[in-house]
């Protein structure tokens, strides 16, 4: 296989029209972010209405969200709805400038507004019959309205999660490959014992080929044959035993000698001496090699190479070390063997998921997201594909392609055949700045192959959500003189802004875009333990300086004539992942700055689905007291450890606590699950609170309650069809352990309006904030080291399993995967509308990955092989030439080029110490200080057996107490109190237990 470098020939584009573009053709419009896409995707909606005489059920609109397909549907219905109150006199209505150069227009045409308006209003009133889909739900439209063409099943049942069937058909692989092996053989016993210490089984092997199921444009890169090694393996082991038996003593006493006086102590630490002689003693049990770390250090080379300095003549010369050399050796060419042994099985896997889940899913009548796309495709290409693209184009006159830069081959294949080919109109309107969900799937090489098809190719270069300075800003961290996304494919544009609301801060040091270095006491780079938290606290303190500002009048955002204060639902902080969200969240509950995690969580990956299975186990079967116990330490219920060893050792009360259980148990017999969580939920302890009430005085409550109750909802609709507790109880066991792509398992909200929001970088793409935080952007993507490896080639998307390409295809892995995190830079970047704080430390091994040090310290001699020459570059770097490039980025910025087209930037940078950000305060003023301690006023809730909403059940109580995280496992029928004590609620001490369970049982 040759290489190709990342280019492409640049293709012609220009500035978007929505009132002028021809309505015509195949079009491609980009939109750079916060450029106004959907509101040029709504005016083309209007147009294909006016000027075509269209109706909504004759124009496709794809997006990929069902959430996307709500809201775009409402901006239409309100986009047709104000043309048509403009027309008829309102001209105070939104984007009235829009309407006016439309009437404008039309006017100058010819065009009778008498007819206009009644095709407007003709829309409207059919509007229930537009047709808004995402991509699967088009699909699966497709093959119902024309099941006949396509010559599909009306049988089959659409699911939304193939992870069992996927499940199935891995375990029925395994049966057939790894079951049927001969244990007596020595080749199959020497594969089956790597495979047992590789951890291996059929969900190990499916986990391992997940991401390229479903791939249909792939070639798949095999491995060659593999020698066979055991007879080698073989005679030396009788050679090394023979000479072992005969020699043993000398042996030892050469090891021994040479360990004690001349082996370096830091490689061999004497503390470990009896394990490096057991791993010598057991070498050689079990009729073969019984390799593991401390022998594979006992060979002479190995040994040679950590002699300490003037000690040769202590080393070992004995030819036993010698053939352990020779033995080790055929050990790692053994490995390699059984390493792309694996990856073979892995290949095979994949060729037979491909071929039988398909089959397996037909016999149940089951189809897939994926499984609909395919069909149509199928249909397409088939003996009636012909009369099939004809029938939908026929129905759909135009397209508007939503969110193109999110597209498959696959999809690209049908929208290619039904509108390009058909000559429709179509307009695909996307952003490759902004592809950053490969891991669903989504290929920007199949938007790059789709652009190259389309007659005219726009750009929108007008942004409205951010002000200038901030604009500018992040124009020029990306206008670098080498390819800022590394592939030319993708064009980065100059955009302007219009928007002049500001931000108002007294005495205010920071710029639209500020950097922030961090500088160790000795200069050398952090780890990540240390900086993280440095980034963490630098975000919570910084958030508390404004918002302490804020209120004394000092922190505004001034629109027009209107000004309000800065308020904590103004900050963002955007985290690669949850785990990083956490290490923030932590930082701003020191300072009682209210915050929410917005994510796609899985509510049963929850911490309240652990405690509500906790709950079911300890109500479905009190007699197996492990599970009340359990329930007790429960990190949500809040007894401590010695109240419930007390408890358990005292006979009277312990019984008591268990008819508690009883009586709820009784309870969800007769009147189900929700009655009896209900009870549960308002069980009151000595201090007269609520298990709600008690949860809502933790850092989280809030979160932690809205997850039980959500919860506690899906159990409810399960009831009817799992019937016993016993089966609810295995299907939430199940389901914990699962991961389900269901949208209904999926995290709900707790308010946040006033509250600081903490997002995955994925999660924040469409969305805008005030102010961002950027605390982790240093922290890069290590290359992937996965056994197996994917990238794109000539038009192709290659998956190798140890081919002699694997280099060249893991190289291209990796620069493609540094492409994917400038994109979702990119993302990062342009969410603010006035600020942005970016956390620069220099990570060991971690920045040298990173996006943003691709646009600060590449230049285009590192494209060819970008993630290498980038991360050698940063790695050899000092702080003050780090710290210089950045300087030097904000020098040329702020003074632009207008010769160029280059405005102006307002970046600042600020260089903080790891001394000066040891205490989460300390950079917090004393006023704001005394600000965020202030507590909330409690409000206990009345007792109550009827429903009640959340918002009733949470009204009045403290969101921001300290969280209670005592824990406490059983194991073995005895009581054991994990180590995990943090800040305790001032009351936990009192806490009755029986008191604690009481309830009122409603017979």
């Amino acid at each position: 296989m040759t290489d190709t470098k990342l280019q492409s020939k640049q293709a012609t584009r220009i500035d978007f029209d929505v009132v002028n573009v021809a309505l015509s053709g195949a079009n491609l419009v980009e939109a750079s972010a916060g450029t106004g896409k959907t509101w040029s995707s709504t005016g083309l909606y209007l147009r294909m209405i006016v000027e075509k005489q269209l109706l909504p059920e004759h124009i496709l609109v794809v997006t990929f969200t069902r959430a996307a397909t709500a809201e775009l549907a409402g901006r239409i219905r309100s986009r047709l709805q104000d043309m048509l109150l403009f027309l008829r006199g309102d001209k105070q209505v939104e984007d009235a400038d829009l309407y006016a150069d439309l009437q404008n227009k039309w006017s100058q045409q010819g065009q009778d507004f008498s007819v206009i308006q009644k095709q407007l209003q003709l829309a409207i009133s059919e509007f229930d019959k537009a047709a808004i889909y995402t991509i699967h739900s088009f699909c699966q439209r497709l093959l119902n309205d024309y099941s006949f063409e396509a010559s599909t099943r009306f049988d089959l049942k659409p699911i939304t999660d193939e992870t069992p069937y996927r499940q199935q058909v891995s375990e029925d692989f395994w049966r057939k490959k790894i079951v049927q092996l001969d244990a007596d053989n020595e080749g199959d016993q020497t594969w089956l014992s790597y495979l047992i210490e590789k951890k291996q089984s059929p969900s190990r092997l499916l986990e391992s080929v997940k991401d390229h199921i479903g791939k249909h444009s792939f070639v798949t890169l095999n491995v060659p044959d593999l020698p066979v090694l055991q007879g080698d393996e073989k005679q030396l082991y009788q050679q090394v035993l023979s000479v072992w038996q005969a020699d043993q003593a000398d042996i030892m006493l050469q090891f021994n000698q040479a360990f004690d006086d001349a082996l370096n102590g830091s490689t061999y630490r004497k503390g470990q001496k009896d394990q490096y002689i057991d791993a010598l003693y057991g070498l050689l049990d079990n009729q073969r090699f019984n390799w593991c770390a401390f022998s594979k250090k006992c060979s002479a080379e190995t040994m040679k190479g950590k002699v300490k300095k003037g000690k040769d003549s202590f080393l070992v010369k004995h030819p036993f070390f010698t053939l352990l050399d020779e033995a080790i050796a055929l050990d790692n060419q053994q490995q390699e063997i059984l390493a792309v042994k694996l990856n073979r099985l892995r290949a095979e896997l994949l060729v037979y998921l491909e071929s039988e889940l398909p089959k397996l899913k037909s016999e149940l009548g089951l189809l897939g997201f994926n499984d609909m796309m395919q069909q149509v495709y199928d249909a397409l290409v088939g003996p009636n594909g012909q009369i099939l693209a004809s029938a939908v184009s026929g129905q759909f006159k135009a397209a508007i392609i939503d969110e193109f830069q999110d597209t498959d081959p696959l999809q690209l294949k049908v929208f290619d055949t039904l509108f390009v080919k058909e000559n429709a109109i179509l307009f695909y309107v996307g952003d490759p700045k902004q592809a950053i969900y490969s891991f669903r799937g989504a290929d920007i090489y199949a938007y790059f192959e789709a652009a190259k098809k389309t007659i005219n190719q726009y750009t929108l270069r007008t942004n409205y959500r951010s002000t200038p300075a901030l604009v500018n800003s992040v124009n020029a961290i990306f206008a670098t003189d080498h390819d800022a996304f590394i592939s030319q494919d993708i064009h980065f544009d100059w955009v302007k802004s219009i928007n002049k609301a500001t931000l108002d801060i007294k005495d205010d040091q920071d710029s639209a875009v500020t950097f922030v270095l961090a500088e160790k006491d000795d200069g050398k780079p952090f780890s990540r333990t240390e900086a993280d938290p440095l980034s963490c606290r630098y975000t919570a303190a910084k958030i508390a300086e404004i918002l302490s500002k804020a209120q004394k009048g000092q922190a505004n955002i001034v629109k027009g004539s209107c000004t309000r204060p800065v308020e904590a639902g103004d900050f963002a902080i955007l985290v690669p992942s949850h785990r990083d969200g956490d290490l923030v969240k932590k930082e701003l509950d020191a300072l009682n700055i209210a915050s929410v995690r917005n994510s796609k969580d899985k509510v049963l990956s929850s911490v309240a689905a652990t405690t509500l299975l906790r709950l079911m186990q300890a109500v479905a079967t009190p007699s197996n007291e492990a599970h009340v116990v359990e329930l007790l330490g429960d990190a949500l219920m809040g007894l401590q450890a010695h109240t419930i060893f007390e408890l358990k050792h005292n006979d009277q009360q312990w019984e008591q606590l268990l008819a508690k259980f009883w009586a709820l148990r009784e309870m969800w017999l007769e009147s189900g699950f929700s009655s009896m969580f209900r009870c549960w939920l308002e069980q009151v302890d000595s201090t007269g609170d609520s298990v709600a009430q008690r949860l809502m005085k933790l850092a989280n409550g809030e979160r932690y309650l809205t997850d039980l109750m959500h919860l506690s909802e899906i159990i409810q609709s399960l009831s009817g069809e799992l019937g016993s507790m016993q089966g609810l109880v295995a299907w939430l066991e199940r389901a914990i352990s699962e991961d389900s792509d269901d949208d209904e398992y999926q995290l709900r909200l707790e308010s946040d309006n006033k509250r600081v929001k903490i997002v995955t970088i994925h999660a924040s793409k469409g969305l805008e904030y005030n102010i961002v935080f950027c605390p982790f952007i240093a922290i890069g993507k290590d290359p992937k080291s996965d056994e197996i490896v994917s990238a794109h080639h000539n038009g192709k998307t290659y998956i190798d399993f140890s081919s002699d390409d694997y280099e060249q295809i893991k190289q291209r892995q990796q620069t493609e995967s540094l492409m994917e995190q400038i994109r979702l830079l990119y993302v990062a970047l342009t969410r603010p509308v006035f600020r942005l704080y970016l956390n620069w430390p220099n990570i060991q091994d971690k920045t040298k990955f990173a996006a943003l040090a691709w646009l600060i310290y590449a230049d285009q001699s590192m494209v060819d092989d970008a993630v290498i020459l980038l991360a050698s570059a940063v790695k050899t770097m000092s702080f003050e030439k780090f710290s210089q490039a950045v300087l030097d980025l904000q020098s040329r910025a702020n003074k632009g080029d207008t010769q160029q087209g280059k405005i102006p930037a307002d970046i600042s940078v600020h260089i903080i110490s790891d001394v000066e950000m040891q205490s989460p305060l300390k950079r917090v003023s004393s006023d704001a200080q005394q600000l965020l301690s202030a507590k909330l006023p409690k409000q206990k809730i009345a007792a109550s057996w009827w429903q009640s909403s959340f918002s009733g059940l949470t009204k009045g109580q403290q969101a921001h107490s300290e969280e209670h995280n005592e824990e406490v496992v059983l194991h073995n029928d005895e009581l054991k109190v994990a180590d995990a004590f943090s800040e305790e609620s001032e009351d936990s001490d009192t806490q009755d237990p029986i008191l604690f369970l009481s309830c009122h049982v409603v017979r």
